[in-house]
């Protein structure tokens, strides 16, 4: 058997507070973290990350991998709440960028851009294509980039939901039609890869697979009736990479963490790099086999991002600080 070993690169793995873990023959090495402005990122096709700040600016990377980022363009203001926005994701074609607006009540929306003038529009702020009323926490894309998923509170019920949008068909407006409900606890995190469906629930941390083929809008599914694939503190964000199940968040007045979990030998590592005190989010940037992590202190308002390379290796498990390499391991193809 593998394992995963995690290569602190320039980092003290005791300040980290890492313990021993093991899984499936991989190398999760901590490469980067910087201060961040945005309250929403995620990668574009290309591996460049981006991020929208609740000024309704968009940073783009510099470049792949710089950990420097520029504004490249703006959306209006008024069109998310002055908390940010809850989620920006890019469709897998890399033609779409979807924004959750962030509010709660009537004025809640996903807003669906062209990716291209969301990301490098002109002189003035770039209007969505569409806009569709529904709550929304997280969202992800199916693979064909027809069709988003978002969760997030009703805002009259509180019940948490999981909405499909259906944009494959250019003549039709798209609506949100609820397919999962109640949804957990707490709105969580969503992740869509193949015919799968992963959701979180941010409150109890349990993360339940479905078959997207099997979600009907005409008689939406409970939660609790999905598979069972992980528990952990909190599941406010989850992503997919091959086998590989990435859950974070913050319980209430509690633990703040992400793990990365093994689907076959359900081995796990769990990670704090900021501290306790912040709310983790995520993905893999499966362009550039990283991981991007976010750490929000609300308190605060500190935000930080911590940068792990995914490399596939053999070996037996090991936490090896390597001291100096920070400058070396900065450079991204």
């Amino acid at each position: 058997m593998g394992s995963i070993r995690l290569i602190c690169v320039g980092v003290s793995a005791s300040v980290l507070g890492v313990g021993a873990v093991s899984g499936q023959g991989l190398d999760l090495v901590l490469t980067d973290s910087f201060a961040i402005q945005a309250a929403a990122y995620d990668a574009l096709p290309s591996g460049q990350i981006f991020g929208l700040t609740a000024a309704g600016e968009v940073l783009l990377e510099t470049g792949v991998g710089s950990g420097g980022f520029a504004v490249s363009n703006t959306i209006a203001a008024s069109s998310i709440s002055p908390f940010g926005a809850s989620f920006v994701s890019v469709s897998p074609d890399g033609s779409r960028i979807a924004v959750g607006n962030g509010e709660f009540g009537p004025a809640n929306a996903v807003d669906i851009y062209d990716a291209s003038a969301f990301v490098f529009g002109g002189p003035t702020a770039v209007a969505p294509e569409a806009s569709i009323v529904s709550p929304n926490f997280a969202g992800d894309w199916s693979d064909d980039s027809q069709r988003l998923f978002v969760t997030g509170g009703d805002a009259t019920s509180f019940t948490t939901v999981v909405n499909q949008i259906d944009l494959s068909d250019a003549a039709i407006p798209p609506t949100a039609e609820t397919v999962i409900t109640p949804a957990g606890f707490a709105s969580g995190g969503v992740a869509a890869t193949g015919g799968d469906l992963f959701v979180g629930d941010g409150g109890s941390g349990s993360v339940f697979l479905f078959d997207r083929a099997s979600l009907d809008a005409g008689s939406p599914a409970d939660l609790a009736t999905g598979g069972l694939v992980a528990t952990e503190n909190s599941a406010a964000a989850v992503d997919v990479f091959g086998d590989l199940l990435f859950v974070a968040g913050q319980e209430f007045m509690g633990d703040g963490d992400f793990v990365v979990i093994d689907r076959v030998t359900n081995e796990s590592v769990k990670l704090s790099p900021a501290g306790t005190d912040f709310f983790y989010g995520g993905f893999f940037n499966t362009a550039t086999n990283q991981m991007f992590v976010t750490a929000t202190n609300f308190a605060t308002g500190e935000r930080q991002a911590f940068v792990y390379d995914i490399i596939p290796t053999p070996g037996v498990l090991a936490i090896a600080p390597l001291a100096g390499l920070v400058a070396a391991r900065r450079r991204r193809a």
